[in-house]
């Protein structure tokens, strides 16, 4: 990418991230409380106390009695005699049935075989009052477990190098990952840490400069299978539970996860398959207005990191047995990532949100925001755990307000990686790094170096 395009695409993506914050912040995020009656009035104010379902804001003559204050939508819960479990509102409730509205239908139940758990009050609690009752245990827990990827990303690194021969220390892979992940989380505006890693990873052989970029690349790639793999499985356990396939939310988002697994095998078959290669080649190379649509810069863009993923993957057909034991160990790092969020979801009060649902939307959360349209995931990520997390029954405020704790920590526990920088033999240079990249990424793409050759 040419400087002046490259320095327009980052102030696009800087500038996209600030649109998005503000207009999270503006229309999502609430500094007061709100507290929603059954008349569908909502008062606004701050919190003073809340005792025996009953709700005082300060300021207002008195407290607000549990039978005043609504239900929150879609939290009641009927538990059927099979165990199945369906969530939804509650709108008539007798001695004979109950009848729950699931979405935009009205489902009916005989009373005497269905036990009902009413939903939440629906007190929308302000930013403010999240964060002063903000449990310091429960997000110390979290911060803890946040600390565990960045170790293990090193680790995977390591055996991706040995694979091809390259030999660093674990010490070096991990100091190199948290140079990376500094500048992907603390510094995102400069350049993307996978930029300066693979700069550095450049450095560490004389004859495998394309193979160690190639690293850094394939390390992405198997994080985001890895990501897939683990929401497919939650969904597929949840599946198995009776409670779980009755739940709306869960089944939209179980078929998001599951199509995004199913595209990644057969993305696998195809990079290993020779024959089916080059008959995909063939095909999109002879579509008609190929040439034409490959002129549009993004298209292009596109085009061109496809070509590197393939070559990245191509490269590694022989070692087979590396990518599992790197994707395996990535499922620590995922697990270790929504164990903290869940645990930062607790810390705000959200103790009503299964474990199951973090472990199948978090990650799904992770791979939209990580598609590279603003720095770090910062505007996006929030307005994708606003809508996921929101589907499951969690405030506006409340979901942005964990994701902004999520980053803040991790970028928090990247910090290290800045005292790293520091004490580099040779400092990297932004467009050197740029520069050094490009090269080595147009071998790749021509499959000079013997990258990519059978």
């Amino acid at each position: 990418m040419k400087k002046g395009n490259a320095l327009a695409w980052t102030v696009g993506r800087v500038l996209l991230a600030v649109v998005l914050l503000v207009a999270v912040f503006r229309y999502v995020v609430k500094l007061d409380d709100t507290v929603h009656l059954v008349d569908g009035t909502q008062i606004s104010g701050r919190i003073d106390y809340e005792r025996d379902g009953a709700v005082a804001l300060k300021g207002h003559p008195r407290p607000y009695a549990a039978a005043e204050i609504a239900v929150r939508p879609d939290s009641d819960v009927v538990r059927l005699a099979d165990r199945k479990e369906v969530r939804g509102t509650i709108t008539s409730l007798d001695d004979e049935r109950v009848i729950i509205r699931v979405r935009k239908a009205a489902v009916v139940y005989k009373r005497a075989q269905a036990s009902v758990q009413r939903g939440d009050p629906w007190v929308d609690r302000g930013l403010i009052t999240l964060l002063k009752r903000m449990s310091l245990a429960e997000y110390a827990y979290g911060f803890i477990l946040l600390g565990i990827p960045p170790i293990v990303g090193g680790i995977r690194w390591k055996m991706l190098l040995a694979a091809q021969e390259i030999r660093t220390t674990q010490y070096r892979a991990f100091e190199l990952t948290m140079i990376g992940l500094f500048f992907n989380n603390v510094m995102p505006g400069l350049t993307g840490g996978d930029v300066v890693k693979a700069y550095y990873a450049a450095k560490l052989t004389a004859d495998k400069k394309t193979h160690a970029v190639v690293t850094v690349l394939l390390d992405r790639i198997i994080g985001m299978v890895a990501l897939g793999v683990v929401a497919g499985v939650a969904i597929l356990v949840g599946i198995v539970s009776s409670e779980a396939l009755a739940d709306a939310s869960y089944r939209e988002a179980a078929w998001f996860v599951l199509i995004f697994v199913a595209i990644s095998l057969a993305g696998g078959i195809a990079f290993y398959s020779r024959r089916l290669r080059r008959l995909l080649s063939g095909w999109v190379g002879a579509m008609p207005g190929y040439r034409r649509v490959r002129r549009i810069g993004i298209v292009d863009k596109a085009v061109g990191l496809a070509k590197r993923v393939d070559s990245a993957l191509f490269m590694y057909r022989t070692k087979k047995r590396v990518l599992l034991n790197a994707t395996l160990i990535s499922f620590v790092a995922h697990a270790s990532a929504i164990l903290a969020i869940y645990f930062f979801g607790r810390a705000l009060g959200i103790t009503r949100v299964a474990l199951r649902h973090y472990f199948a939307v978090v990650p799904v959360g992770f791979i939209i925001s990580s598609i590279g349209v603003t720095p770090s995931g910062w505007g996006l990520g929030e307005v994708v755990f606003k809508v996921l997390f929101g589907a499951v029954g969690v405030a506006g405020t409340a979901a942005v307000t964990m994701s902004v704790i999520y980053r803040l920590t991790q970028a928090l526990w990247t910090l290290p990686g800045g005292v790293m920088l520091l004490f580099q033999r040779e400092r990297v240079a932004v467009e050197e790094a740029e520069e050094v990249e490009g090269e080595l990424e147009a071998k790749l793409v021509e499959g000079q170096d013997g990258a990519a050759g059978d």
